[in-house]
Formats: C-alpha cells, structure tokens, sequence
C-alpha cells in the first residue's frame, strides 16, 4: 500500500520553476505592530515591525516553541 502511495506521488509532475523577473512591482509585505499568542493571555510575539522586499528570501529563526 505504502510503496504504490509513494510510485504516484513520485508520478506527479514537478511545478515549474519560478523566473527572476515574476514578481510583481509593489508586492512588498509590510507587518506593523504585529502581535501573537497561541492564547489571548499568552503573547509570544510582541510588537514586530518588518518589511520583506518582493523577490527576496526572507527566514524567521528561533528556538522551538518560540512563536515564529
């Protein structure tokens, strides 16, 4: 059962690869004052202010359980 599971997924075509000039002008996501918790009285992120560029690659890091 398993290995015909894993032969169709393996049959899937792959999605094409992005090109360099795809991202749209202006896609730029902004967070402001961003907020959260798992609880409303368990706030693990406080206040994050960040603008990640269109077209870049962006990574949040941290330890396990940490909220990210």
């Amino acid at each position: 059962d398993a290995i015909v599971r894993v032969r169709e997924l393996l049959a899937v075509p792959a999605l094409p690869e992005p090109h360099d000039d795809v991202s749209p002008a202006g896609a730029d996501i902004e967070l402001r004052g961003v907020y959260f918790g798992y609880r409303r009285d368990e706030v693990v992120i406080k206040g994050i202010d960040a603008t990640i560029p269109s077209g870049s690659l962006t990574a949040i890091v941290g330890p396990s359980r940490s909220g990210k």
